[in-house]
């Protein structure tokens, strides 16, 4: 499992967990979920594979946001990224 904060950094979150092997984007694989989502930014936008979707918490300006994702199988990832989506 990989928790993330949105600590007070705000905004729209796009995330890609990235294998040593290969290179695939592992975040697809996960099931995930969200302390809370906004209207047209589900949790799931946020690993989808897609720039043009993010997720986006429902409340702005809050600190105690989070994301979390789960695999049923332990994985070795090489790097995580998480960049800041677009505003609608």
């Amino acid at each position: 499992m990989l928790m993330l904060w949105r600590g007070c950094l705000g905004g729209l979150f796009l995330l890609s967990a990235v294998s040593g092997i290969g290179g695939e984007n592992l975040a697809r694989e996960a099931s995930i979920r969200a302390s809370s989502s906004s209207i047209g930014h589900a949790a799931s936008a946020a690993s989808d594979g897609s720039r043009t979707t993010s997720w986006e918490a429902a409340g702005r300006g809050g600190t105690d946001e989070w994301l979390e994702l789960s695999w049923n199988q332990p994985i070795r990832l090489r790097e995580l990224v998480v960049r800041r989506g677009e505003t609608d």
